[in-house]
């Protein structure tokens, strides 16, 4: 791993390597959502669930919809419990992202055959990303980096607990096992 060791049965992960991560995560989250969003009105999820995002207002698909995405942020506070409280007392159930950015989530009948290419697109990306995963992290070569360099997580198993250990909290799991009797 690049910024990470696997030492026994313990998986050490830096700062730099969480940092790295949550970034690529929400850029590529981002831009899957912008894009899809803009050009369709839906993403595969809600494609295969019949919703689309529209406009109520003039300002341009591009700019509605990435405000409405970057707020995402204030509508995620507390796992989506903003989002909901402020959709759920909005007259049409709009959340914070969408108010502002002047959209509406409506419900749109797609077709059994989008939805199955919706289905059969979001398969294929998920099977690749198994596929291709471990392969970048077998021919990627670890690298000293010179900061951010310090383990801030550490996750592992020994031969009766599982654990987890970031800054000083620690979560320990104690494995039993099951006799038949």
């Amino acid at each position: 791993m690049r910024w990470g060791i696997v030492d026994g049965m313990e998986l050490k992960l830096t700062l730099a390597a969480l940092l790295l991560a949550e970034s690529l995560n929400a850029a590529i989250f981002f831009l899957y959502l912008w894009l899809l969003e803009t050009s369709c009105g839906a993403t595969l999820g809600k494609a295969m669930v019949g919703i689309r995002v529209v406009r109520t207002t003039e300002r341009s698909p591009l700019a509605a919809v990435a405000i409405r995405n970057l707020l995402r942020v204030v509508d995620g506070l507390g796992f989506y419990l903003l989002g909901a409280v402020v959709a759920s007392c909005s007259r049409i159930h709009r959340r914070v992202g969408d108010m502002c950015a002047g959209t509406i989530v409506i419900e749109e009948h797609f077709g059994y055959g989008v939805k199955i290419a919706a289905l059969v697109l979001w398969t294929a990306v998920l099977g690749s990303a198994f596929w291709f995963v471990p392969q970048i992290c077998q021919t990627n070569a670890a690298l000293p980096t010179r900061y951010l360099n310090c383990v801030v997580l550490k996750v592992g198993r020994s031969e009766k607990s599982a654990y987890f250990t970031t800054a000083s909290f620690h979560v320990e799991v104690r494995l039993g096992s099951v006799s038949a009797r």
